[in-house]
């Protein structure tokens, strides 16, 4: 596998940011990816996790607009006031407006395999639940173990 040298220079980068400026990367980044899609959010996976962040971005003013997740027999039920669709309906309605949060944490799940699944469905804007994380570390403690801020690592 060959590494383009363009793929390298936005990594370069990163390593020469400051701490201070990685602490508010860490607190701006969830930020920054709800005012891509206007405060819009599908969160991918309704189990735990997915309703941890529910509550946490409500704080944060996002607008939810559903649960989706691979699980056929939660298809048409509601958590929590939110109905929770097939990825093919999230993505049909939500694919090009909304930011879709991988909420999913458990040993047989693979990001990439969410992230292909979802972009290939035709969403935009997806995201894992990391920039989350960082805005909220102490809500996630019990929940999600190996992760590190980066500004520690």
């Amino acid at each position: 596998m060959s590494i383009e040298i363009s793929n390298i220079a936005p990594l370069a980068s990163l390593f020469e940011e400051s701490i201070e400026q990685v602490c508010t990367r860490e607190l701006s980044a969830i930020k920054y990816l709800l005012q891509r899609v206007d405060r819009r959010v599908v969160l991918v996976g309704a189990g735990t996790l997915g309703r941890r962040a529910r509550s946490l971005l409500v704080k944060l003013g996002a607008k939810l607009m559903s649960f989706t997740d691979n699980n056929s027999q939660a298809w048409g039920t509601e958590i929590e006031n939110l109905p929770v669709l097939s990825p093919t309906e999230a993505a049909s309605r939500y694919g090009n407006s909304a930011l879709f949060l991988v909420t999913i944490w458990n040993d047989r799940h693979r990001f990439r395999e969410t992230y292909d699944q979802l972009t290939g469905l035709g969403c935009s804007t997806v995201s894992s639940y990391l920039p989350l994380f960082w805005r909220f570390p102490n809500d996630f403690l019990q929940l999600i173990l190996l992760n590190e801020l980066p500004h520690k690592l």
